[in-house]
């Protein structure tokens, strides 16, 4: 029975050492596998910076804050931007006429689209497309294309949370709208936009008559 029970006890140990040593040969894979990550990291890393410091050399970002009232009337600011860039949330601002007198002669103009506002619905993503476009067209710029890559960086960096164990899914790329305004032909770019925004406003209201009167005749008639 000691005898039995000896041999017992060594097949238990040889069975934990094997265990151990198991586990020892998945933790060493799986940190040389965290280490190889980390370094594809690092070196995306350090390739997406050299390309932002290389797209970037002699440009000068500024980040806007406070109310749009206050920095757009600056004198400093008067005529100087190259490029305007507006979030989805700012789009609104592009049909502020005042923009013109920080842009330069000829100027690009960027505004984010709903694609990434997951509250919208696809018909309200492609109706707030179009009221950018309008807005832009009041400040008398010509839409001439869309940018999917313009902020795809923004989602490739932080998309694990700390520690790596648990990977989060990146949001999709956005889609910036990109428009060319050209002071010498904004003006009467502006005028035909809001032309066009009064005949379709006209058209509107004169559908919605119609359709109250069909209405009311069918009331009638019933």
């Amino acid at each position: 029975a000691d005898a039995d029970a000896a041999s017992g006890d060594g097949g238990g140990a040889v069975a934990s050492a094997s265990s151990s040593k198991k586990a020892r040969a998945r933790d060493a894979k799986e940190a040389e596998r965290k280490a190889k990550a980390e370094e594809k990291r690092r070196r995306d890393a350090l390739k997406r910076a050299r390309c932002i410091v290389d797209a970037f050399d002699g440009v000068k970002v500024f980040l806007m804050a406070g109310a749009f009232g206050d920095w757009v009337t600056k004198k400093r600011y008067r005529g100087l931007f190259h490029h305007v860039n507006c979030s989805g949330f700012g789009a609104h601002l592009l049909e502020d006429e005042r923009l013109r007198g920080v842009l330069r002669p000829q100027a690009v103009l960027s505004a984010e689209l709903g694609r990434n506002m997951t509250p919208l619905k696809e018909h309200q993503k492609k109706e707030f497309e179009k009221r950018v476009d309008r807005n832009a067209g009041v400040l008398g710029a010509v839409r001439v294309g869309s940018n999917l890559t313009m902020t795809d960086d923004n989602y490739n960096i932080g998309s694990f949370v700390p520690g790596g164990k648990t990977k989060v899914a990146p949001p999709p790329m956005a889609e910036v709208a990109v428009y060319l305004y050209e002071a010498d032909k904004a003006e009467e770019r502006s005028a035909a936009m809001k032309a066009k925004i009064k005949r379709d406003e006209e058209a509107e209201a004169q559908a919605r008559a119609a359709e109250e009167e069909a209405k009311k005749k069918g009331a009638g008639g019933g």
